[in-house]
């Protein structure tokens, strides 16, 4: 049998509740007694995307829960059951070291630039998870930007072995030594120098 569609005035709220407050769909299911996959599916419909909005602070009252939890011996999972936050946001917030409060937007951006935003980079700078640097990137809102970089980067990096492989076989190398040279595949090099051919 076929679920009934929410009143009008449920999928107000629902996105009303997103909106202002930039609740979980779990914690919005929870306040209006219905499940966390119907929120997400009336979400979607209205045109959020979900994944975009997260929420920038949790309340202080909620970490400090979460911290206590911690310290008494309770899992990421149980803490995660327990206040309906995700397991990354609890290791995020109950992480032992000032990281949560210290990295503002400005720090967090300028940590990504000189680590050409690979977040395992970024990770090892700071002696953190990289689960944590991707998730201050999302906090900032810096996500779609990281992805950009990422894509121009490698682009670069493949001007760049393309025209070292071109080099490498015009000194006479062969296709195997250059593919070690250069930290890429033979099938790579072989397009690479067939590429340079046709233009």
């Amino acid at each position: 049998m076929a679920r009934k569609p929410l009143s009008q005035d449920i999928i107000d709220k629902i996105i009303a509740l997103r909106k202002e407050k930039e609740l979980s769909s779990k914690k919005i299911g929870d306040e209006l007694k219905i499940s966390p996959q119907t929120v997400t599916k009336y979400l979607k419909e209205n045109g959020f995307d979900i994944k975009s909005i997260i929420p920038t602070a949790i309340p202080v009252i909620d970490i400090e829960k979460m911290r206590r939890m911690k310290r008494n011996g309770y899992t990421l999972s149980q803490i995660s059951k327990e206040l309906g936050y995700s397991i990354t946001y609890i290791s995020f917030y109950t992480t032992e070291s000032s990281f949560p409060r210290r990295w503002n937007r400005d720090n967090v951006y300028k940590l990504l630039v000189e680590s050409d935003f690979n977040y395992s980079v970024a990770a090892e700078k700071i002696n953190q998870n990289k689960s944590n640097v991707a998730f201050l990137s999302r906090k900032f809102g810096f996500s779609e930007v990281a992805n950009q970089a990422k894509k121009i980067i490698k682009a670069n990096k493949e001007k760049a072995d393309i025209k070292q492989i071109v080099e490498l076989h015009n000194q006479g190398l062969n296709v195997n030594k250059i593919a070690k040279m250069v930290h890429r595949t033979s099938s790579f090099v072989i397009n690479a120098l067939n590429s340079q051919k046709k233009s």
